[in-house]
């Protein structure tokens, strides 16, 4: 390996600790700054670019099921509830989310991890399943071997634009939804809760990623970078935790608490055609098994 170990990841509050570091079990770190972080999962998926670097858990099973030499670290770089997630048109009446079947919905790509989680509360909760849908898209997957069901077509039209000029009758957008469109769940807060009492525990969208040729040749600087990764998570979570009002954050590390989570996004994967086979064994996922 060269003297530089290469970490990609966001910057959040509980990343500022670890892009401090100058360098990890004495080799010089470098940060490249990549926004929105999801622009680096190409390269991370099909040519191992960087060291380290933060990726979509849907990303990493198809990388996974391609046979890329990538490992998961136990650390949730982002994540929440995706009840809030899915928006309709301003002027619209959402009605109940099951009457989605047979209809079109956007996603900026079928493989995109909100998607994932929301086509999942979609088909458990009101039998919307993924295949009695239309998927709208903007984007392909990040794994270059993925091809996208027979169900999903592609716009080269704004998601946004789609909703208000009716050409789709929803749209998963996340958090970057524009002011005018409103959310198809409207207590989607109470939804949240109850998904938690059901599931007990927080869906994840991005992990971190490592090459194996890092795990195998330097332990020791993975976990120099892991350490200092659930060093800023813990801190991050002592903040929020002073607000008991809160939904339960998603921001954790250690192998006991993600991993029903990645147990259930795999599931997910294969019911929705992201992946072809189940993942068996859910721990050897992980370069790390601090469990």
């Amino acid at each position: 390996m060269p003297d530089l170990v290469s970490v990609v990841v966001g910057s959040y509050p509980h990343t500022a600790k670890l892009k401090a570091e100058p360098g990890f079990a004495g080799l010089t770190a470098t940060f490249p700054e990549i926004s929105p972080v999801h622009d680096a999962f190409d390269d991370m998926v099909r040519t191992q670019k960087w060291d380290v670097c933060e990726m979509a858990i849907g990303a990493f099973l198809q990388a996974h099921e391609a046979g890329k030499p990538l490992l998961l670290l136990p650390a949730v770089m982002v994540g929440g509830f995706h009840y809030k997630s899915i928006y309709v048109a301003p002027d619209s009446d959402p009605g109940s989310p099951a009457d989605l079947t047979g209809k079109r919905i956007g996603v900026r790509s079928y493989s995109q991890t909100t998607g994932l989680w929301v086509r999942g509360w979609l088909s458990s909760d009101y039998g919307v399943t993924p295949g009695s849908v239309t998927w709208v898209t903007t984007e392909g997957s990040h794994s270059a071997e993925y091809h996208d069901p027979a169900n999903v077509v592609r716009t080269d039209n704004s998601l946004p634009d789609g909703l208000r000029n009716g050409q789709i009758s929803a749209a998963i957008l996340g958090s970057g939804a524009p002011a005018d469109l409103k959310p198809l769940i409207a207590d989607w807060e109470s939804q949240s809760r109850g998904w938690y009492a059901r599931h007990q525990t927080v869906p994840i969208n991005h992990m971190v990623t490592v090459t194996r040729d890092l795990a195998e040749h330097r332990p020791d600087v993975l976990h120099a970078v892991y350490q200092s990764m659930a060093n800023g998570i813990a801190e991050a979570a002592r903040t929020a935790a002073a607000d008991p009002a809160a939904l339960p954050s998603a921001i954790r590390y250690g192998l006991g608490n993600v991993r029903d989570a990645v147990r259930l996004a795999a599931d997910y994967a294969l019911e929705q055609g992201l992946i072809s086979a189940p993942v068996g064994d859910i721990d050897s996922l992980f370069a790390i098994k601090d469990d």
